[in-house]
């Protein structure tokens, strides 16, 4: 009987000693982390929509920092996107996904779905802010860095051309490839509308036979299929891009614009100290 007693007074110290070293531990990893709360990541991306019956998609990069009883993402109840007019836009759809999350912080991406009809033809559109609003109706802005969409004319021709095998993500920014297919008549491509603050591009043509041609006047003929492909320089202190190009192009002497069907998304991989790290530098924004 004392022997048992005596073992798990052992064990009763030990299990103490343990869960004391853990908090220890806990307690030293939450302090590597500024305070707590949403921090949004700055992005430089760009969404064209040449279709008034297609609503902007925008991605945005969010952190939630698990300290000091902070509110999360979770916690407010709307989100909308400010442009640098000063103009709210507000979302008429909104989806989150975990990316990694752990007792510290996650990391998620967040949807938003935007109403078309706010954004008039050929004219782009920038935000540079984000805003939520809790369940007492307190605003709060945070800084994206930059996006913006761009609503082209609305006159292209149906069915005219098809877009297939377009780079869908990558780690880093070097390049991106798009596959085109002529349905109709012969035309002229003019150029990628892709405004990018810090990065710049040069666009070449390959055709079926793997030659290399710039873009702007390649003549593309009925039924022919060729691949664009972006070469990226520039700024890449922004881990975080997402581009929906278009390609605009002469036919008939009228000018068309057709934007990609999806957005392609440049997310830098970050390792936990990269984390810790970006999150110290967004806290000082």
């Amino acid at each position: 009987m004392k022997r048992l007693t005596k073992t798990a007074i052992i064990f009763a110290v030990v299990t103490v000693l343990l869960l004391g070293a853990s908090f220890a531990a806990e307690a030293v990893e939450r302090s590597r982390f500024p305070e707590g709360g949403v921090y949004f990541a700055r992005t430089d991306s760009y969404y064209s929509y040449s279709s008034r019956s297609l609503n902007p998609v925008i991605s945005l990069i969010c952190f939630d920092v698990k300290k000091g009883g902070a509110l999360s993402l979770f916690d407010y109840h709307e989100i909308a996107l400010v442009d640098t007019a000063g103009v709210s836009h507000k979302s008429k759809d909104v989806s989150i996904s975990h990316v990694f999350t752990d007792i510290f912080f996650s990391r998620l991406v967040v949807r938003i779905v935007l109403d078309r009809t706010d954004f008039e033809d050929n004219t782009a559109t920038y935000f540079q802010t984000v805003r939520l609003t809790d369940a007492h109706g307190k605003e709060r802005d945070f800084s994206i860095g930059r996006i913006c969409i761009e609503a082209l004319n609305a006159e292209e021709e149906v069915a005219s051309l098809s877009f297939g095998g377009y780079t869908t993500g990558a780690n880093e920014m070097k390049s991106y490839n798009l596959r085109v297919t002529n349905q109709k008549e012969d035309l002229r491509l003019s150029r990628i509308s892709l405004d990018l603050k810090g990065i710049t591009y040069q666009a070449s043509v390959y055709d079926e036979e793997g030659n290399v041609f710039p873009l702007d006047g390649y003549l593309l003929g009925k039924g022919t299929s060729v691949n664009i492909v972006l070469s990226f320089a520039g700024n890449t202190e922004v881990p975080f891009h997402f581009i929906k190009p278009c390609l605009v192009y002469e036919r008939g002497g009228k000018v068309y614009a057709a934007s990609v069907t999806g957005a392609s998304d440049y997310i830098s991989l970050f390792d936990r100290e990269e984390t810790v790290k970006y999150l110290w530098e967004r806290a000082d924004v």
